[in-house]
């Protein structure tokens, strides 16, 4: 019985496994590092990457709790997980911050930049994110089809940032 091909397969599984926690691990690494930056707290969460995930679970009520973030409009409505938080004022204005899932089941990846103002403050000629306004929040997004663990790079975050 040749066991090769097994090993190899586990290698490949463990390799995969450790790749995408590094992933993980960079993302907030940066995003922490970006809180620092900008004066802006950082709370890392939990991102639970092979769950699927609730919309009344345990990261989604802490961010709730702690930061009375509710925009009732899509797509921040269908919020189910949420980690690498950063929290703050920037210039007066309240500043949140956070990589997510939306959506039911394992959901699509999501990174929110959202300011409590009805404002926009994202004025770009960019069509790369989309803008969400309502319950006094303005949020600047992108959903990618690619899934990865987030869909804003740390660059573009601090070039919303600097729009206010």
């Amino acid at each position: 019985m040749k066991l090769e091909p097994f090993f190899f397969l586990l290698f490949l599984f463990v390799l995969i496994f450790a790749g995408i926690k590094y992933l993980y691990r960079s993302r907030a690494a940066t995003m922490r590092a970006l809180a620092a930056r900008w004066s802006l707290q950082y709370s890392d969460g939990d991102p639970q990457m092979w769950s699927a995930g609730r919309i009344d679970s345990p990261s989604l009520i802490a961010l709730k709790m702690r930061t009375a973030f509710e925009m009732r409009c899509h797509p921040a409505n269908a919020i189910s997980r949420v980690w690498n938080v950063i929290d703050g004022k920037r210039n007066g204005i309240r500043v949140l911050i956070f990589d997510s899932t939306v959506f039911e089941g394992k959901g699509r990846y999501c990174t929110f930049v959202a300011t409590q103002t009805s404002e926009n403050l994202f004025k770009s000629d960019s069509s790369r994110e989309k803008i969400a306004q309502c319950s006094g929040w303005t949020a600047a997004y992108r959903i990618r089809f690619i899934q990865i663990p987030w869909t804003l790079s740390i660059t573009r975050i601090e070039e919303l940032l600097n729009n206010f």
